[in-house]
């Protein structure tokens, strides 16, 4: 599998790093402070878990990748991609 590294900036310009399975085009749904706290976690992400059931105290925000420029929603709270969609992957 091709993984690799991608970033996502917030509107106040913070930015989170992610993991990328670029082989199936998906997110890892966790997302890190820094490029070495992603690199501890690398490819330990389990599939049948999302970071977060969007509850009454997440904070959600769009942010953009930097390297395609796509937005996504993310939330601030548990620091992780919101699973859109994710009710088909059961």
């Amino acid at each position: 599998m091709s993984h690799s590294t991608m970033e996502v900036t917030l509107p106040d310009g913070t930015s989170w790093y992610g993991e990328s399975n670029d082989t199936v085009d998906r997110l890892m749904p966790l997302l890190f402070a820094n490029v070495e706290d992603r690199d501890a976690h690398w490819r330990e992400h389990d599939w049948s878990k999302w970071c977060c059931g969007l509850d009454a105290s997440c904070v959600i925000e769009t942010a953009v990748e930097l390297e395609r420029q796509i937005e996504h929603e993310v939330c601030l709270t548990h620091r992780c991609f919101v699973a859109l969609g994710a009710e088909e992957d059961d």
